[in-house]
């Protein structure tokens, strides 16, 4: 099993992401965190350690930058922004896609 802690650019931040790849993964599942949860949930660790068994990879990652969430948590602003949100989910399965590993 591969873990790496990973950072994609995109727009003007980097997001931060743990991409976990088995020996022979048959294929990727992206776990994608909004306001609310992060990639550290353990629900969702617990999810993605079941689908690597089974010879799944799994990218789990957040939408949002530290410094969004803690503003996020204040006044939403960030959690309603589909258009952000979206822009940041394709540009991360691009960046995925282009991954050699």
């Amino acid at each position: 099993m591969l873990t790496l802690q990973v950072e994609i650019p995109v727009d003007y931040v980097t997001l931060g992401g743990i991409l976990e790849i088995p020996d022979d993964p048959r294929a990727i599942v992206a776990f994608v965190h909004g306001s609310g949860s992060s990639r550290f949930s353990p629900r969702n660790r617990k999810v993605a350690a079941g689908l690597q068994q089974a010879g799944f990879a799994t990218l789990l990652f957040d939408l949002l930058t530290l410094d969004e969430q803690r503003h996020d948590e204040v006044d939403a602003t960030y959690r309603f922004n589909i258009t952000l949100l979206a822009r940041r989910l394709e540009a991360t399965l691009i960046w995925l896609t282009q991954r050699s590993d």
